[in-house]
């Protein structure tokens, strides 16, 4: 029991949770054409729409004051939180902190807009938020690291930018607020999970487009 889980992960608790169980309890590594893409979209984000990391004195002091205003460069806030024996961290996307309100930022590439705030959305930028109030965050830039603690007294927020997986351009923007009442079952059924209860298929339309469908109902 225990060990390192990736955030992301809470992402395909929301899509299929045996795809949780097939992956990080069971070790199977099956990357799509999609994923990739993805992962070079991000890439490119970090590459061309943001300044280069720097160092930045007093930045600790700069996020806990009120009435602050900031946004910190794509890719460069790392988070995490302990749970139930387990280690759950990732790196944000994009972090904008608006006087008492901290706005977690994430890009996702996709075919066309879902128009919504799907269940994959909400877990993982949850738990982005449950980190910067329980666990803690770090900034990376000049070649260092910054710690930047925990944010208990900050209202806690999330967007989702979907744009389209070839061309970028942006389809929706979806935000809602963080509900930790709303998380905290979601993270109970990741431990479960993680632990060894296997889920069962689910037999819907989803399986089809599920990059572990052979191995899972055949």
């Amino acid at each position: 029991m225990g060990g390192y889980v990736p955030i992301s992960a809470f992402a395909s608790l929301g899509y299929c949770e045996r795809q949780v169980y097939l992956s990080l309890v069971r070790g199977l590594r099956i990357t799509t054409q999609a994923m990739r893409r993805g992962r070079v979209q991000h890439r490119i984000s970090e590459l061309t729409e943001e300044p280069r990391l720097r160092r930045m004195p007093g930045l600790m002091q700069r996020m806990r004051q009120h009435e602050s205003v900031l946004q910190l460069p794509r890719e460069s806030v790392g988070v995490g939180f302990k749970y139930g024996g387990y280690s759950f961290a990732g790196r944000i996307d994009l972090l904008i902190k608006r006087r008492g309100e901290i706005l977690v930022v994430d890009e996702k590439f996709v075919r066309r807009s879902h128009g919504r705030m799907m269940p994959g959305y909400r877990y993982q930028l949850s738990a982005y938020c449950h980190a910067l109030r329980y666990g803690y965050a770090t900034y990376r830039g000049g070649g260092g690291r910054q710690w930047l603690g925990r944010f208990p007294g900050c209202r806690l927020s999330y967007m989702v930018i979907e744009r389209h997986r070839e061309s970028r351009h942006r389809l929706s923007v979806l935000q809602e607020s963080y509900a930790e009442e709303q998380f905290m079952p979601v993270l109970r059924r990741m431990v479960e999970i993680l632990s060894g209860e296997e889920p069962k298929p689910e037999y819907s339309s989803k399986c089809r487009y599920c990059r572990f469908r052979e191995v899972c109902v055949g």
